[in-house]
């Protein structure tokens, strides 16, 4: 198994992903749909087991920490797509943990979280060469900033939510 899909259709129970952990440890793509039926601390799991995670999405995911995002950081440093948008408690802590550990990231959605500062979203983007798209909270980034982005030595696409 390469993909795991969890949607609000299946009937998956939070505390069956542990098990699920024990046997997918090759998955390179996981899809929450309902991933506010999913605790954090269970995805973050399910990564710890997957190195090669390539793609993560948990758009609907609510609880979701800084500690977590560092945990999932460090354990998938294959990471290219993070989609974690409902989210609005990350900081700097976690984006300068994906710029460290996640080289390889082509796409971030942290599109709620109004902690994040102008200055990490600018570490990630220098740090992380294969960014191409942003989405981001309209607060977190000034006109000078998404200028500075854009005129980097390639096209980062940056979403103003």
């Amino acid at each position: 198994i390469s993909a795991c899909l969890v949607g609000s259709e299946m009937c998956i129970r939070d505390r069956y992903i542990p098990d699920i952990a024990l046997h997918c440890k090759k998955l390179h793509k996981m899809y929450f749909q309902a991933a506010s039926n999913t605790s954090a601390e269970n995805i973050a799991l399910l990564c710890s087991v997957n190195p090669e995670l390539q793609h993560l999405c948990a758009y609907k995911q609510l609880d979701c920490t800084d500690d977590i995002i560092v945990g999932i950081a460090q354990s998938c440093p294959q990471l290219r797509t993070i989609n974690y948008s409902s989210v609005n408690s990350l900081t700097d802590i976690a984006i300068l943990a994906l710029s460290e550990h996640c080289p390889m990231l082509e796409e971030l959605d942290i599109g709620r979280s109004l902690l994040v500062t102008e200055s990490a979203l600018l570490q990630l983007c220098r740090r992380c060469e294969r960014l191409k798209q942003l989405a981001v909270a309209r607060q977190s980034l000034s006109v000078s900033a998404c200028k500075e982005i854009q005129s980097s030595s390639r096209y980062v696409y940056v979403i103003l939510r």
